[in-house]
């Protein structure tokens, strides 16, 4: 099955706009995006020394924080990943971190324009 990262939940980006103003929004976006970049490499080396408690930990908060802001599609992959690493299986973890990986920047620009895009409130 093939999923789109850049896949994003307007709803709730626009329910975060009506609560926050845009310069705050676009700040938070910035946060997810930088612990994005952080978090995604160091996957890798958890999955190649078969850590799946701590690869699912973190797979679990890139689901939670992709979703948190609305990039869906992304965090419909990290969710992938994370349940692979429950059922420790390996080939499907590593499917999935591939896909966490390839889809990262892709995501990230897609929901970066989207906000920048977004009218003031």
């Amino acid at each position: 099955m093939s999923l789109d990262e850049t896949e994003l939940n307007e709803v709730i980006l626009n329910e975060m706009l009506r609560g926050l103003d845009k310069p705050t929004l676009l700040d938070l976006v910035d946060f997810y995006v930088e612990e994005t970049r952080r978090r995604v490499p160091g996957m890798r080396p958890l999955l190649e020394a078969g850590n799946f408690t701590d690869l699912k930990r973190e797979a679990h908060s890139l689901k939670g924080s992709s979703r948190t802001y609305g990039a869906s599609g992304y965090g419909e992959i990290a969710y992938r990943l994370e349940t692979a690493c429950k059922d420790e299986n390996r080939e499907e973890a590593d499917k999935w971190l591939r896909d966490v990986e390839a889809g990262m920047e892709r995501a990230l620009t897609t929901l970066n324009a989207y906000v920048q895009a977004m009218p003031e409130n």
